[in-house]
């Protein structure tokens, strides 16, 4: 155990002050450990730094995960095993974005819609250190959505909303993004490093919960 202080930084090498961490004790193969996964939060200070003390729990490994929260857009996740005394710089990369528009059979907007992301993969080909977290968004009064801040990588879209009803969750599946209405499998859309992703449509059929 022992103090560690963890800088963050742009790309150019500007500290990121009043920045949210969570430092989530994880396993040697990057799972979290159960008792503590929701971590531990901290925010950076004017000089983009923050220190925390490192906690070796018996079932754990002393390796960490550094999940940035709201850093306007800049994104990183690191996976560290900090030593007491440690100063770690964290290398912060503009987040990438994905955009697009729910609609009805009529090609009406769907308004306050429920719509879900979740990385599939990272940018090398892997299955992300925290897969199975889902993002959410909701769709405003033209029935757009967006989410931000996303590390690069492949994400799917869908909704199990009622598109229908009342945008309640129902039993009727998930409507998946798909590039056109005939393919058969859901599509996985890649998101880059500061770029936005958008045109990602979904079009809700009423009794027939196709999309396009």
């Amino acid at each position: 155990t022992g103090d560690i202080s963890v800088r963050l930084v742009t790309e150019v090498g500007v500290e990121l002050p009043n920045v949210k961490v969570n430092v989530i004790p994880v396993t040697v193969d990057d799972r979290p450990i159960l008792t503590s996964s929701a971590g531990y939060l901290y925010t950076t200070n004017e000089n983009g730094i923050f220190t925390f003390t490192t906690i070796r729990p018996e079932n754990g490994s002393g390796y960490y995960w550094l999940r940035v929260i709201h850093a306007e857009g800049y994104v990183a996740r690191n996976l560290v095993n900090p030593l007491a005394g440690d100063d770690i710089t964290v290398n912060m990369i503009k987040g990438g974005l994905i955009t697009g528009r729910i609609t009805n059979a009529k090609g009406e907007p769907v308004v306050g819609a429920v719509i879900k992301s979740r990385m599939e993969r990272d940018a090398e080909g892997k299955a992300p250190m925290q897969r199975g977290i889902t993002l959410m968004s909701a769709t405003d009064d033209r029935g757009v959505y967006r989410f931000w801040g996303l590390m690069p990588g492949n994400y799917i879209v869908f909704t199990n909303s009622n598109l229908a009803g009342h945008f309640s969750c129902s039993n009727n599946g998930l409507t998946m993004y798909r590039t056109s209405s005939t393919r058969e499998k859901f599509a996985e859309v890649t998101v880059r490093s500061g770029v936005e992703t958008s045109g990602i449509d979904i079009r809700y059929r009423e009794g027939q919960g196709r999309i396009k």
